[in-house]
Order: structure tokens, then sequence, then C-alpha cells
């Protein structure tokens, strides 16, 4: 919004002429006005001369380095906003992570018998030092996931 604006500031500046006629008059209801041409039932006619002389070298200067710095903030608010993104996106992996590690271990640790599944998808009853061996790997992954 502020760099439009400083943009349209500019524009204005160097569009501005360098000279320019302003027109005064007062109307029946005695309301001044002024305008870059006179009425038609205008009698009296007074002109006001405005030199409008270039823009300031070094304000042009500092205007663009503000616009540099405003187009800087705004990269950087950008990648702020996708980082805090990812980050979230990140610790709900990381909590459905620990949801499964702690279903996981909830099966392990409550089921007499529990089978696994190999590749070939025949189901195959594990032993006691499989299931520790499983348990571990669950605890391990709740020490990661779940904080």
């Amino acid at each position: 919004m502020l760099q439009r604006a400083l943009i349209l500031l500019l524009l204005l500046i160097i569009a501005t002429p360098l000279y320019a006629a302003v027109h005064r008059w007062t109307d029946e209801n005695g309301n001044v006005h002024y305008s870059d041409r006179a009425p038609a039932t205008q009698k009296e006619k007074s002109e006001i001369h405005i030199n409008v002389s270039k823009p300031d070298p070094t304000t042009v200067e500092r205007l663009q380095r503000q616009q540099e710095a405003l187009k800087s903030n705004l990269l950087i608010r950008d990648d702020q906003n996708k980082q805090q993104l990812a980050d979230k996106e990140e610790a709900k992996q990381q909590l459905e992570y620990c949801k499964q590690a702690k279903e996981r271990l909830s099966i392990l640790q409550n089921n007499s018998r529990v089978f696994a599944v190999d590749k070939e998808g025949n189901e195959t009853f594990m032993e006691d030092s499989q299931r520790q061996e499983q348990v571990d790997k669950a605890n391990e992954m709740i020490k990661k996931y779940c904080k």
C-alpha cells in the first residue's frame, strides 16, 4: 500500500507541468472556486501562476531507496509467512506420527498375541523378542515426535 502511494507520488511529481495557470473566481453565491480553466461567465479574470520546479535529485533518490527497502521487507515478510506455514505443517505431521506411535505401543502392550504382515501379505505371530523390539521402536518414535 505504501509502495503504491510512493509510486503515485513520484509519477505525479514527474507528470506535473513546469508551469501551470490556476484561475480563481467567485460565483453568484459568494463561493470561491479554483480551476485550470476559467468559467465562461467570468467577467473579471485573475490568474495565479505557479512555478513548479523539477524534483530534487536527493528526494528522488531517497524515494527510490525507500521503495527498495519496502520491496525487501515485503519479500522478507513473504518468506516468514511461508516458513510459518511450513512449520505448522511439520508440527501437524509430527502430531500424526506421535499418534501412530502411541497406537502401535498400545497394541503391542495390550494384546497377548500380535502378528506382523510381511511383504507378500502373510501374517506371522511375533515372538517375545520381536515384540520387545517393536515396543522399543515405538517408544523411540514417541520420544522423537511427542514433544
